[in-house]
């Protein structure tokens, strides 16, 4: 089993916030005897969202890629690149806390596509109805109309 990792730890939180609504952390915090740095899984009125921290600065509604101890913007010129952990719903910078979508519907008035598009990552994780020619392409999810995105991320495919 070279290359696989043994999960010793995984822990779990659930808790009822001053508001009423519900939040879900969900993290490993130990592989192999190495503590990790939990990445929360937040549920808000059923809209989940994940947080990380930020390896360079970040817009909003932008393509991210795992990187290690933190998210990058994905690119569409390598297979690691191009392998979309999500879609970023808040802007950071460098060593901040970044919210994020793994899937979903999305809403922002920056998402102007025609209904039902398909929508692939871009270059410096652009959102586009455009299907990249070359490197890898990634189809991140359909168009919802303007101002939506139903968030479907895919394995990326060699051009």
């Amino acid at each position: 089993m070279s290359g696989l990792s043994t999960v010793n730890n995984l822990r779990d939180v659930k808790a009822k916030n001053k508001d009423g609504t519900t939040s879900l952390r969900v993290g490993l915090t130990e592989i192999e005897g190495d503590t990790l740095p939990t990445i929360p899984v937040l549920v808000t009125n059923n809209d989940p969202y994940c947080c990380a921290i930020a390896g360079e600065t970040i817009s909003a509604i932008k393509a991210i890629v795992q990187s290690v101890g933190n998210v990058l913007l994905a690119e569409p010129d390598t297979y690691s690149n191009a392998t979309v952990l999500g879609i970023s719903i808040t802007s950071a910078t460098a060593s901040s806390e970044i919210k994020y979508k793994k899937a979903g519907e999305l809403y922002d008035t920056s998402l102007n596509f025609p209904l039902n598009d398909p929508l692939y990552l871009g270059a410096e994780g652009l959102i586009t109805n455009v299907a990249p020619v070359s490197g890898f392409r990634t189809r991140v999810g359909h168009s919802l109309g303007v101002g939506g995105m139903m968030i479907q991320i895919e394995e990326p495919i060699e051009l």
